[in-house]
């Protein structure tokens, strides 16, 4: 038996780090296909669309909707948005999930027919103790390139270190 709790004690640490590392690479690929789904809707749509990023208590969301940035709510129970707009996509990330999504714009607008942002923004996927992850970066012509910060194995390239 106490060989058991010795074996247990050295393979629970790397089970968790293998469960949050799944969870990130998981909500990073959810991540990366509503940033294209967004950009497609946008290109072939007649209304701008928007992917708010909202900080609440107990997590973050994002929301992919129609409404004005402002408009939209969300909590882990889901997403509204006024003005007759459903969201389209909405996605909650618990703060004790060990994961977050970190934005340093509240959101951005795809124009319609041209997929064209108001304003470039990096959309970070990271480990909450380490800030370790993936990140996104949109550029102004709607274009989304992908990096990893402190990720290996990882087939991404490295994430340049912010301006200061």
């Amino acid at each position: 038996m106490a060989v058991l709790g010795v074996l247990g004690q050295i393979a629970w640490p790397a089970l968790q780090s293998a469960v949050l590392r799944r969870r990130l690479e998981t909500l990073a690929v959810d991540f990366a296909h509503d940033l294209q789904l967004a950009r497609s809707l946008a290109l072939s749509g007649e209304q701008a669309l928007r992917l708010s990023v909202k900080r609440v208590p107990g997590g973050t969301c994002y929301v992919l909707h129609l409404a004005p940035h402002d408009r939209c709510v969300c909590s882990a129970t889901g997403a509204h948005c006024e003005a007759d707009a459903p969201p389209i996509r909405y996605r909650w990330i618990a703060s004790s999930s060990g994961t977050r999504l970190m934005a340093n714009v509240p959101g951005v607008t795809l124009h319609p027919g041209e997929g064209f942002v108001t304003s470039a923004g990096t959309f970070r996927i990271e480990q909450s103790a380490t800030g370790r992850g993936i990140w996104y970066l949109l550029s102004p012509a709607g274009r989304v390139r992908a990096c990893a910060r402190e990720w290996e194995p990882s087939a991404l390239p490295p994430c340049l270190p912010p301006l200061a």
